[in-house]
């Protein structure tokens, strides 16, 4: 009974670790050297260009990116999110909020502005947001 318990007990865990991976797969994906990215919002999938994207906030398990003209809600975390992108575009200046660092308006001591748009800075990302003001 113990050996069918354990057992019973891994094929969940798998089944679960299985249904992550596709949902991560299936919200969010690439072409390959393209800057458009496919990604799923509602039943639709839809192509967005990696540089029109300004910002991304995140809401416990779904992500909203944000462009000039609209915006998309989307399943998966800002950390999914961020995977999707070439390392070093986004920097988290916020446990909520990603940033495009060429999108940055200007700083100031709470907020980022980026285009008409402010965006908070939590306390413990202000390092980050340093770097930012360091690169130009």
């Amino acid at each position: 009974a113990v050996e069918w318990y354990d057992q019973r007990r891994q094929v969940e865990l798998l089944e679960e670790e299985i249904k992550q991976l596709k949902e991560k797969e299936a919200t969010l994906s690439t072409e390959s050297g393209s800057s458009d990215i496919f990604v799923k919002s509602g039943t639709k999938r839809v192509r967005v260009d990696r540089e029109a994207i300004t910002y991304v906030q995140g809401l416990k398990d779904y992500a909203i990116l944000f462009t000039h003209e609209n915006k998309l809600i989307v399943k998966g975390t800002l950390k999914n999110v961020e995977e999707m992108f070439p390392p070093g575009m986004l920097i988290r200046i916020h446990k909520s909020y990603l940033v495009v660092k060429s999108k940055v308006s200007s700083v100031s001591a709470h907020s980022v502005q980026i285009g008409s748009q402010m965006v908070p800075i939590g306390r413990s990302y202000k390092q980050n947001v340093k770097e930012i003001t360091l690169e130009v």
